[in-house]
């Protein structure tokens, strides 16, 4: 036994490059993927499993993938707002209030 042990991204692609014949192999696939692939898997052997239309179930997957995707998007927009207030508050105001009040301050000081 000589070589390197392979490494999962090698299993995975040795499993993508022939067909898989039972659920188990499914399994194996998915191990370590995230969580989308692991529940639009279980669907995909759940509906050859009950022998429902393969089309029907991959067009319910795709809804739902969409639908995590918009609210992964819409909390990551609302989480915008409080991320922004540090850089604000710490470059941009100062250069405001620098812009704004150093000329008339100088020419106070001008002027007394």
């Amino acid at each position: 036994m000589g070589g390197k042990a392979p490494s999962q991204k090698q299993l995975q692609q040795g499993l993508l490059e022939r067909p898989m014949e039972n659920e188990n192999e499914v399994r194996e696939w998915q191990y370590g993927k995230s969580e989308d692939v692991s529940l639009f898997m279980t669907s995909i052997i759940q509906a050859e499993r009950l022998g429902t239309s393969m089309g029907k179930t991959l067009k319910n997957q795709a809804d739902n993938i969409r639908e995590r995707r918009r609210q992964y998007v819409k909390a990551q927009a609302m989480k915008a707002p409080v991320k922004i207030v540090f850089p604000l508050v710490l470059f941009i105001f100062p250069a405001i209030f620098v812009v704004t009040l150093v000329p008339s301050l100088l020419y106070l000081l001008k002027n007394l």
